[in-house]
């Protein structure tokens, strides 16, 4: 690992560690298996496996691509910034939102990241930070007032999805290193997983 990875790399765990501090005062209980780990972990019948294999199957002769969707919205906001060190760099990222203020925010630094974000509701706010190569990301929010933040630094193998219904859920994931995360929440439930490498976790709440 260079100089400017590693330099990456803590700026992710830092951002993170604060931001966790800032908005959780507890996690509360839920169902977490080590030893399966299930990305798109609640997701099932939301088409989302297929939204993924369409955005990373567009042409391999892009730099990078970003694509925002927001309808029937009012306050509503989407930023998208792509960084890589080369042409074909192959990041991708897909914004839809609908309904009041909602506000999302993808970064990607390197190459073949791949990273979605669906919104309906009001008030939710969803941000996605992925550094290195081969990261996939996915938020999909639905209610009211729901936060969630995944921050990814990896070369390959990292795979995070935070799916969260209903109002006021807080998930903020951190991860250095390989992963494979499914965070479901259906009301009212924070947690914080703290960058680490190669686990797999899986949570119901």
């Amino acid at each position: 690992m260079n100089v400017k990875q590693r330099k990456c790399y803590g700026i992710v765990k830092r951002c993170l560690i604060c931001s966790a501090l800032a908005s959780l005062s507890y996690v509360s209980n839920a169902t977490i298996d080590l030893g399966v780990g299930e990305f798109l972990n609640g997701m099932e019948g939301k088409g989302i496996e297929n939204e993924i294999q369409e955005l990373s199957g567009l042409g391999s002769d892009l730099d990078n691509y970003s694509e925002v969707n927001i309808t029937n919205a009012k306050f509503s906001s989407a930023t998208i910034v792509q960084n890589s060190g080369g042409i074909e760099a192959g990041n991708k990222a897909r914004v839809s939102q609908q309904g009041f203020s909602n506000k999302a925010r993808v970064v990607q630094q390197g190459e073949s990241n791949v990273a979605i974000v669906r919104q309906s509701g009001a008030g939710n706010r969803a941000d996605i930070v992925s550094y290195g190569v081969g990261n996939e990301a996915v938020i999909v929010q639905e209610g009211y007032l729901n936060r969630a933040v995944i921050g990814q630094a990896s070369l390959g193998s990292s795979s995070i999805s935070v799916n969260q219904e209903g109002n006021r859920n807080v998930a903020l994931v951190g991860r250095i290193g390989s992963a494979n995360i499914g965070i479901n929440q259906s009301g009212g439930d924070s947690i914080y997983i703290t960058p680490a490498s190669n686990i797999q976790i899986q949570v119901n709440q």
